[in-house]
């Protein structure tokens, strides 16, 4: 299977013959710790299966798109979601003063800047992008940091409209956010979103934290890190927890493997590459073979 082949079939709930494996992020001073000369280099030593670019609201880069479409890995964009926008504009402060103080203008504001995205979102995918991320930061370690009344009624249902508008029964959209997330995840089924990218396993998020019914038909990506209390995980950890990690994921076709926040300087590429080879080596003795749900939401597979 490719790469794109592969990710399709976990987000389909379909066979694979091992979980497909990516990051959300890899900064560019980590590719230089490699010994590989190019971002693109690095994905394919590590034996990956997507790639993740920023879309930009002021250029696009249809160039680069349609450049890494023509590969075999599967493409998503990624955009701030607008609580992070907004954070980085004003401020914890002010955007918190803005949330509890001024409803009405907050959520204007968020529906202005989800306008504003629709059109570059809607260019990535018209040249070449598969699917789509919204990264917004709203949990910490213990749970969400804005009020889940006040998301549920003025920020889930602009989400939804926007995914609505970006034909989200046909194109796969992943929510990412740190920390403790669990108690919105039905706000984020219901908005649209065809899975979660995160899974913080520091913050006490497993498998074993969703229901059965809700693993079979959703997608999970991330749940490793590369860090431990006080430092790094060696290598022969890190390849002993990725099979655990692998085992009690088995099962659930729609888990794609990754870290929870992506991949940066100072992090170790020998463990790195041993993760992403556990999961070779755990995919050769244990074949996914589930079938895929017709609910409808899927599109033929284009390659």
């Amino acid at each position: 299977m490719t790469g794109r082949e592969r990710v399709w079939a976990a987000l389909r709930g379909g066979p694979l013959d091992r979980p497909p494996k990516g990051e959300i992020l890899l900064t560019p001073g980590l590719v230089k710790e490699f010994s590989c000369p190019d971002l693109q280099s690095v994905l394919a030593y590590l034996n990956a299966d997507l790639r993740v670019l920023p879309i930009n609201q002021l250029n696009p880069t249809p160039a680069l798109w349609k450049s890494w479409s023509k590969t075999g890995y599967f493409v998503f964009g990624l955009f701030q979601g607008p609580i992070t926008f907004l954070a980085g504009e004003l401020g914890w402060h002010k955007l918190s003063h803005l949330l509890l103080k001024k409803t009405g203008e907050a959520r204007e504001v968020m529906h202005k800047y989800i306008m504003r995205s629709l059109k570059p979102v809607m260019a990535a995918l018209e040249e070449g992008c598969k699917g789509i991320i919204i990264a917004d930061d709203l949990a910490g370690d213990r749970g969400p940091l804005i009020s889940p009344v006040f998301l549920k009624e003025n920020y889930f249902p602009l989400i939804a409209f926007l995914l609505k508008e970006l034909g989200c029964r046909h194109v796969p959209c992943i929510f990412h956010s740190d920390g403790n997330i669990l108690e919105l995840i039905s706000h984020l089924r219901e908005a649209g979103f065809w899975g979660i990218h995160g899974l913080q396993p520091s913050v006490g998020i497993g498998a074993g934290s969703f229901r059965r019914q809700d693993l079979a038909n959703w997608v999970y990506w991330g749940n490793f890190e590369f860090e431990e209390q006080g430092g790094l995980k060696s290598v022969t950890d890190v390849k002993t927890e990725v099979g655990h990690l692998l085992t009690n994921w088995a099962g659930f076709p729609g888990y794609i493997f990754g870290s929870s926040g992506g991949l940066y300087e100072g992090l170790s590429p020998e463990a790195i590459k041993a993760a992403y080879d556990a999961v070779n080596s755990w995919g050769d003795k244990n074949r996914i073979t589930h079938e895929a749900p017709c609910d409808g939401r899927y599109e033929p597979m284009l390659l």
